[in-house]
C-alpha cells in the first residue's frame, strides 16, 4: 500500500503556565514521540479518552501545529513544513459554526478564492458530499447533517491526498451519520487516506479499517479492531442468533424479542446444530469488538 503520510518521532508540546514562577510557561500536555503513517485509501480510526491529544495530533497533521521534535513526510519521503502540509492535507475541525444568509455555493466559492484554489472544484465537492439540493439555500437554513457535510466540503476544496476528521458525528442522528459514512467510504474508494477522530466509538465500528489508540499523547496500539481485541485478551465468544422458540441448550442465552434468541459461547458444531432441531439460524460469529472495551484494556481502565 502506497504510503501518503508518515510521522516519525513527532512531538508536540502545549505552554501552560509555570505555577512557580510567574508569567512564565513551561510544556504540558500534547503528543509524544509519536510513529505513524497512512495508507492510500485507508479508514484510520482514532480513538482516545478526553485529553488523550487526537485534536492536537490532527491538527500537527494537517500543519496548524508546529512539530517541535521529528517529522512529517509526504508520499515520496520528504520531509514536509507546516505550510506544505496545509496544502496536501484536508482538516475538518470539530466545530464549525456555519450562519447567514449566504449559501453554500457562494461560501465554498469565497474559501477557494482565499485559499488559492480553484473555483472549478467548488461544484464537484458539493457533489462529492451530496449538497446539490441545498447548495442555493442560506446556511441558517440547514440542518446538522448539512453543515457537516458543508465543513467536509471545504476540507475538500484543494483535492488533498489526507483527509482528518475531527468528531464529525457530533451532533448528528443516525440518518445523517449513516449518511457522512457513505461519503467517507467514497473518498477512500479514490484513494483518499481519512483519519476519523471519535467518541462515538460505535460509529467506527465496521467503518475503518485500523485504529489508532492513543493515550497521554502516545501511540500505544494500532491494528484492526479484531487483531487488537486478540492481542489485548479480550473476550470475544461466538454468537448465534436463531428464530423459533427458546432453544434448550447449555448455555447462556439471551431473548432478543420477536421470537428471536443470541445464543453465547460456542462456536457452531453438529451437536450444536442438532440442539437448535430445525430452528432458523439468522446470524453466527464472532461478538463484535467493542471499542470502549479495546480502549478501557488497552489504558488499563484508567480516567484521565
Amino acid at each position: 500500500m502506497q504510503v501518503t503520510l508518515q510521522l516519525e518521532g513527532v512531538t508536540f508540546r502545549h505552554l501552560v503556565p509555570d505555577r512557580e514562577r510567574r508569567f512564565r510557561r513551561k510544556p504540558g500536555p500534547g503528543i509524544h514521540d509519536l510513529d505513524l503513517s497512512l495508507g492510500e485509501g485507508e479508514l484510520v480510526g482514532l480513538v482516545g479518552r478526553n485529553g488523550a491529544g487526537k485534536s492536537t495530533l490532527l491538527k500537527v497533521m494537517a500543519g496548524i501545529l508546529p512539530v517541535h521534535h521529528g517529522v512529517v513526510l509526504d508520499k515520496k519521503g520528504t520531509a514536509q513544513p507546516p505550510e506544505a502540509l496545509r496544502r496536501m492535507v484536508g482538516h475538518m475541525p470539530e466545530q464549525v459554526r456555519w450562519q447567514g444568509k449566504r449559501t453554500p455555493l457562494a461560501m465554498l466559492q469565497e474559501l477557494a478564492v482565499m485559499d488559492g484554489g480553484r473555483l472549478d472544484l467548488v461544484e464537484g465537492a458539493i457533489r462529492l458530499v451530496g449538497l446539490q439540493e441545498q447548495m442555493h439555500l442560506p446556511m441558517d437554513a440547514l440542518s446538522q447533517g448539512m453543515r457537516q457535510r458543508l465543513t467536509l466540503a471545504s476540507a475538500m476544496l484543494g483535492s488533498p491526498d489526507v483527509l482528518l476528521l475531527d468528531e464529525p458525528y457530533n451532533g448528528l442522528d443516525p440518518a445523517a451519520a449513516r449518511s457522512l459514512t457513505r461519503v467517507l467510504t467514497r473518498l477512500a474508494q479514490r484513494g483518499v487516506s481519512v483519519v476519523i477522530s471519535s467518541h462515538h466509538l460505535h460509529q467506527l465500528e465496521g467503518v475503518v479499517n485500523r485504529l489508532l489508540l492513543l493515550d497521554r499523547g502516545r501511540l500505544i496500539a494500532q491494528g484492526p479492531a479484531d487483531r487488537l481485541s486478540d492481542d489485548l485478551g479480550l473476550e470475544r465468544p461466538w454468537e448465534t442468533v436463531v428464530e423459533g422458540e427458546r432453544p434448550e441448550v447449555d448455555y447462556e442465552v439471551e431473548d432478543l424479542g420477536q421470537m428471536r434468541w443470541c445464543i453465547r459461547g460456542p462456536r457452531m458444531s453438529p451437536d450444536l446444530l442438532t440442539a437448535l432441531g430445525g430452528r432458523e439460524i439468522i446470524q453466527h460469529g464472532r461478538r463484535k469488538v467493542n471499542l470502549a472495551d479495546l480502549l478501557d484494556r488497552a489504558t488499563g481502565g484508567e480516567e484521565e
